[in-house]
């Protein structure tokens, strides 16, 4: 390049080394620009170190060990708000872009790395409540259900009827139970529907399910209790005409008896012994009935 200049701008050339005092003075002023630059670097990384936390299996290890524990819906409101602190804090570290001297310090993948972290731990949290409280949606139906379906059974027998009121009877504190279950899961429900919880179809079909139960069932309960008091009265009506017929046989069985006390003819006495002895087991089939017809009643 210098030997096709023209001789005069040849003339004015200067030759310098590395060692020239103000090549040395420049590379100083470069390295002090470079090492600032450097630190700026530096700095603007250690900005987000308190949060790198957020990436080791510690975390996963931390928000499995919360799940596995009893934990009120404050308690998980409280542990999920903290990872959306820290995603906000994350977000104020810097800008996306911090543009220096001679360096532009791209933050966007780790702002990005670091709040998908935060987001995707309290999202298990949430899961985690929405799993449980999906389980004992289903479960309650499944109770809801049983109840609805031993109530419609008719009885063909009156050791049928008696279990029948006695489950409807025990019913009572069963549905009192769910009701409670269900007041608590309306809580479980509500911190879902705030934590912006998905529900796909068929899940949102259970939760429709699940809370009309109370509505469905009522309705079988007081047809089961109707039925129950019409065939109890029909059951001691027949019991009532049955012990009236077995009255009056008693009755006339006394009146026989009482008419052997004035048979005394010798010529008789086997054919009396005969007739005796028939009226003394039919006053012993008249007993073991009387002690069924107790038993019923």
């Amino acid at each position: 390049a210098a030997a096709s200049m023209p001789a005069a701008s040849r003339m004015h050339l200067t030759v310098a080394t590395t060692e020239d005092d103000f090549v040395v003075a420049a590379k100083r002023r470069l390295q002090r620009v470079v090492e600032a630059n450097m630190q700026l670097t530096e700095t603007v990384m250690q900005a987000y170190a308190p949060h790198t936390g957020l990436l080791s299996s510690e975390s996963d290890d931390s928000v499995d060990e919360f799940n596995r524990e009893r934990h009120t819906l404050q308690d998980v409101s409280a542990e999920i708000a903290k990872y959306g602190r820290a995603s906000e804090e994350v977000a104020k570290r810097s800008l996306p872009e911090v543009r220096l001297n001679m360096v532009l310090v791209n933050c966007e993948a780790v702002r990005t790395r670091l709040c998908s972290r935060a987001d995707e731990l309290a999202g298990r949290l949430r899961s985690h409540i929405g799993q449980q409280f999906l389980a004992k949606a289903g479960e309650i139906c499944g109770r809801y259900h049983e109840i609805y379906l031993r109530l419609g059974i008719s009885p063909a027998c009156d050791r049928e009827v008696v279990e029948l009121e006695q489950f409807l009877h025990a019913s009572a504190g069963m549905l009192q139970q769910l009701n409670a279950e269900l007041n608590e899961g309306r809580k479980a429900l509500r911190f879902l529907v705030e934590h912006s919880f998905a529900l796909d179809d068929d899940q949102r079909r259970l939760v429709g399910e699940t809370w009309a139960w109370p509505a469905k069932v009522k309705p079988k309960v007081e047809e089961c209790g109707r039925a129950l008091r019409a065939e109890r009265d029909r059951v001691e009506d027949d019991l009532c005409e049955r012990r009236s017929r077995f009255t009056e046989e008693l009755d006339e069985y006394i009146v026989q008896a009482h008419a052997f006390e004035k048979l005394g003819a010798i010529e008789r006495m086997e054919d009396n012994a005969t007739a005796l002895s028939s009226l003394a087991a039919k006053i012993q089939e008249a007993k073991d009935r009387g002690e069924k017809l107790n038993e019923e009643e």
